[in-house]
């Protein structure tokens, strides 16, 4: 196998670019660290090289020449392949149809699978690497660390089928879910094949990438912007390379941030939901923003499904206005209760693509508002909808236009809309302002800070740092599923990013 290079590697959506301009180059034999900060990119580049997606801009290389996959399944005839944080086995197969799966037609005559051919060919890479497994038993045998190795080894498989000497393998927050044990177990199988792989490794643990990378390379917004030799630096230095950005207090509208705390309106303790998280613990005030802040995977994502009623809870208490609230999960109950929920995942989950600007801001109220004696009173309706989005600066060509003629900022807002239309008290926002242009995103900020002023309280779950410490007025940092620290926030007393960056990781 060739050295790859990355040349000019370009990427946006929604017009926000994930990466902008990337080149460096990954020797063939050598284990490349890739770290950043939450949405720095890293997954969009790994998308780009094994064909999931189509880059914008520049251009990928192969031993010298212009590659350009369509696919990961044409990815992988290139010899690159890719290793998840989220195992992709299937159970019920043996480990020798895992290792090629999708690849049986090698294995196959007049449609019939040749499996006494597929477990000798899988007996023997396992043999040619010096490891011992069974190789006719299903994954679901095995445990977690050597099913991790199975989807290592199935790199190997499909490259010696594919003849390919030297398979490239992006491995994508492969520790992330690992006990330590099983970390041990890891990098034990990674030394082991170190010569007879070109990688890429992404870990948002500093301390693996310092300890098993050859050479290390940062990402930052979408830009590549350090590159360094392990043996030169350590993680305090990298945590600044990751970071180091100025905040600009008004861009977060700062100068609106309320300086006391009103009544305490949720109550939130010793929350537990196994394996995300575990003795979360705070009281949420009126008219107060307490940002949730950590790597991904981290439980702060599932904490806000919590808090919604979208995932049952297993331990703990929560109480709105000392009134106690089910665990069980009642997303129903909690709009009734005045919780809203706005989720990460906009298209899938805020909004329905193919309805009008106006049905997706009064679906969530039309019962309690624009009804009565279940009819419909669209005058009413459409009065309201046009107020709200004059307030919001929504941009639309009509409110009859489907939501997905309109841009993502402009959908973000209809997102945020409709809860102004009801008894709002608690808003919990998963990343608000992903694939949002800057813009939209400061007209965000400012209706965030409305909202305070007028008592709502606030739980914003957010990548991006900036954010979290310019909206917050306190940050809870998670790692691993659990609270690690306390920071305030205030006006006067920001956290810097580097001492988040250095809880999280």
């Amino acid at each position: 196998m060739a050295t790859l290079e990355l040349e000019g590697i370009s990427k946006a959506y929604d017009g926000v670019p994930a990466v902008s301009d990337v080149s460096f180059t990954i020797p063939d034999g050598e284990i490349v660290g890739l770290v950043g900060e939450n949405g720095a990119g890293k997954s969009t580049l790994l998308d780009v090289i094994c064909g999931v997606t189509r880059p914008d801009g520049g251009r990928l290389k192969l031993g010298g020449e212009v590659i350009g996959p369509r696919s990961y399944q044409e990815a992988t005839t290139l010899g690159i392949f890719r290793v998840f944080q989220e195992q992709a086995l299937l159970p019920n197969l043996s480990v020798a149809e895992n290792l090629y799966l999708t690849h049986e037609r090698a294995f196959s005559r007049a449609g019939i699978l040749g499996r006494a051919q597929v477990a000798r060919h899988a007996k023997g890479v396992l043999e040619d690497l010096g490891l011992e497994l069974d190789v006719t038993r299903p994954a679901s045998e095995f445990d977690f660390s050597t099913r991790q190795s199975v989807e290592i080894l199935r790199c190997f498989a499909v490259a010696q089928l594919l003849g390919v000497e030297r398979p490239i393998i992006l491995f994508d927050e492969p520790t992330a879910a690992l006990a330590r044990h099983e970390l041990e177990a890891f990098f034990k199988r990674l030394t082991e094949l170190r010569g007879r792989l070109t990688a890429i490794f992404v870990s948002h643990r500093l301390r693996e990438a310092i300890e098993h990378c050859d050479r290390l390379y940062v990402l930052k917004d979408g830009q590549l912007t350090w590159q360094a030799e392990p043996s030169a630096v350590d993680e305090e230095t990298l945590h600044e390379a990751m970071v180091g950005r100025v905040r600009d207090a008004d861009y977060y509208v700062e100068g609106r941030q309320g300086n006391g705390l009103g009544e305490a309106a949720m109550k939130v303790d010793g929350l537990g939901c196994e394996p995300h998280f575990r003795g979360v613990t705070f009281t949420l005030h009126a008219g107060e923003v307490v940002g949730l802040g950590g790597m991904r995977g981290a439980g702060k994502s599932e904490v806000g499904e919590v808090l919604a009623g979208l995932r049952p809870a297993a331990s703990g208490s929560l109480s709105l206005r000392g009134k106690e609230l089910p665990l069980s999960g009642a997303p129903n109950e909690r709009i009734r209760q005045g919780i809203a929920y706005v989720p990460q995942e906009r298209h899938r989950d805020g909004v329905m693509l193919d309805l009008s600007v106006a049905w997706n801001l009064t679906l969530a109220a039309l019962p309690r508002r624009f009804s009565r004696g279940g009819v419909l009173r669209r005058r009413q309706e459409m009065a309201a909808v046009a107020k709200t989005m004059d307030e919001l600066r929504v941009r639309a060509p009509s409110t009859g236009s489907a939501i997905r003629s309109l841009s993502g900022g402009n959908q973000q807002k209809i997102v945020l809309g409709k809860w102004l239309l009801g008894d709002l008290r608690i808003l919990v926002m998963d990343n608000p302002t992903r694939g949002v242009d800057a813009g939209a995103k400061h007209e965000i900020y400012a209706l965030i800070r409305g909202l305070t002023e007028r008592g709502v309280s606030i739980v914003v779950i957010t990548d991006d740092l900036l954010e979290l410490i310019g909206l917050s007025d306190r940050i809870l940092i998670f790692n691993d599923g659990d609270v690690v620290q306390t920071l305030d926030a205030s006006p006067s007393d920001k956290p810097t990013e580097q001492a988040l960056v250095q809880q999280m990781v």
